[in-house]
């Protein structure tokens, strides 16, 4: 990738922002909660991943897996009675499925269930052998045709996009990480803008924009870094623009002003605490996607 240079106005030595105080520093827990779930690909990670949970909580109603989680504490079997049988609109290899609703007594109690069918439509009142769990006598299916739907295999493929998620989630977190080391432990650096590239990424409609800076270390050494955003403002309004750096490896280093939420410092400094109900907002995903994996355990335990 080619980067144009651009030439900035006033003394490119100058700078309005406040510069940080030396490591180690304190980090406010706000703000490295900001740092670490607020990034693009974070939230974007925890939306796939909340979104495709939603599919797998939705599909172990009556699935294998299920079947499978809850054998682990035996079957035992009944007679039953079918009550009602509902054509779902589903086919399983051109064949319809229904939902069976019967009922069956377990030691005396009656107890009443939903298990799907697949071929011929069950008759009311036909006669039926039922299989129920002993850890959990509410789940029961039709030993003749057993429950299938959807399926292990298909939870399987829905069970890969919260797993893509994770992935890109976890990237995210990672960088979060390394903003929050390098917040507290890195070294103070200013970057000289080099140059910008419009490249054919767009989010929302917009270009993603690569700046390319150029900095110093205290030993001399030049090395240069680039930031993408698809808001350059920030990085477009001093003319030396405050970086921190890992001093035992230069190439690890960030744009201050790259960071999600751009992280305020005071007159002497410190590094100021970030927007409160903007921080609750970047967790609301990642809270969702807590209570689905706790629904998911539960049921399927």
């Amino acid at each position: 990738m080619e980067f144009h240079t651009a030439a900035r106005e006033g003394d490119p030595y100058r700078t309005a922002a406040p510069r940080l105080e030396p490591p180690p520093r304190h980090l406010p827990p706000v703000l490295a909660l900001r740092l670490l779930f607020g990034g693009f690909h974070t939230q974007f990670g925890w939306l796939v991943f909340v979104l495709g949970m939603a599919f797998v909580c939705a599909g172990m109603e009556d699935s294998e897996i299920v079947t499978l989680c809850r054998s682990l504490g035996g079957f035992e079997r009944a007679p039953g009675w079918v009550n009602e049988s509902t054509a779902t609109g589903a086919l399983e290899n051109n064949r319809p499925v229904f939902a069976v609703e019967f009922f069956f007594v377990d030691r005396g109690r009656g107890r009443s269930a939903v298990s799907h069918v697949a071929g011929s439509k069950l008759e009311r009142q036909t006669a039926i052998t039922v299989e129920y769990s002993t850890r959990d006598p509410s789940y029961a299916r039709i030993v003749e045709v057993g429950a299938y739907l959807p399926g292990l295999s298909v939870l399987w493929w829905f069970s890969i996009i919260p797993m893509i998620g994770l992935i890109v989630a976890g990237r995210g977190w990672r960088s979060g990480w390394k903003a929050c080391t390098l917040l507290k432990c890195g070294k103070v650096g200013w970057g000289r803008f080099v140059g910008r590239e419009e490249t054919r990424t767009r989010v929302n409609g917009r270009p993603v924009i690569a700046f390319i800076f150029e900095f110093e270390t205290d030993e001399g050494q030049r090395h240069r870094i680039v930031a993408r955003t698809t808001k350059p403002a920030p990085l477009e309004n001093d003319p030396m623009e405050q970086l921190v750096y890992d001093p035992r490896d230069p190439r690890r280093a960030t744009m201050i002003d790259h960071l999600p939420g751009a992280p305020r410092i005071d007159s002497e400094g410190r590094i100021q605490k970030a927007d409160f109900f903007r921080t609750i907002l970047v967790l609301a995903l990642p809270t969702i996607a807590l209570f689905e994996v706790l629904y998911a355990v539960w049921k399927g335990c």
